[in-house]
């Protein structure tokens, strides 16, 4: 998105996008429009999300990284900004890891390096672990549990629960988005850290 011959930024994946229905998202629209008002703007929906293969056969770090080669390829980059957020943060370290040469700049936000469960107590692990149960549960019904009031506190109930209605569902079917979130806090970057300057 944005003009073709302005500067690039690529977005890494993260859990529950959709390429189209993101950008009215309360979450997500205003920061890629305004990111896209200056640069070019290169996002994707990470395997099994979006309008990605929803039958994605792996998900792991591995693969998720290997997504992000293949778009940057495909949209000819050879040097880019590379911005991580959530999920996506921990994918940008491994990448930056791997191909140094080719992030000018590493941008983290909201991500960890470590997953919640290398630090978590035994409580929050049960509070995590009930909130996908939620998820699961709850994802097409009237008010579906996707944690947006936490993560869009300022939007009205209204438009936030419709918009975690309709984006829910059509982001990624509930056993992918529980299987997904189960991935997403569970593997240890730090040593990718470390290696990136």
């Amino acid at each position: 998105m944005g003009r073709e011959d302005a500067p690039p930024l690529v977005k890494a994946a993260n859990w529950l996008t959709h390429l189209e229905l993101d950008w009215e998202a309360p979450i997500w629209s205003p920061l890629y429009r305004d990111l896209a008002a200056t640069h070019r703007l290169v996002r994707y929906d990470s395997r099994g999300c979006g309008l990605s293969d929803w039958d994605a056969p792996e998900i792991s770090l591995e693969t998720f990284v290997s997504d992000l080669e293949a778009v940057v390829d495909a949209a000819g980059l050879e040097r880019f900004p590379l911005l991580g957020i959530s999920q996506g943060a921990s994918v940008s370290i491994e990448y930056a890891a791997r191909h140094p040469e080719r992030v000018s700049h590493l941008i983290l936000f909201g991500g960890y390096p470590a997953g919640w469960r290398h630090i978590a107590t035994p409580a929050e692990v049960r509070e995590r672990e009930a909130v996908m149960v939620l998820t699961e549960a709850g994802w097409a019904g009237p008010t579906p549990h996707t944690g947006a009031s936490s993560r869009a506190p300022s939007c009205p109930t209204r438009p936030r629960t419709n918009w975690t209605g309709s984006t829910s569902s059509s982001a990624r079917p509930p056993r992918r988005a529980t299987r997904c979130a189960s991935f997403r806090p569970s593997p240890s970057w730090t040593s990718a850290t470390v290696s990136v300057r």
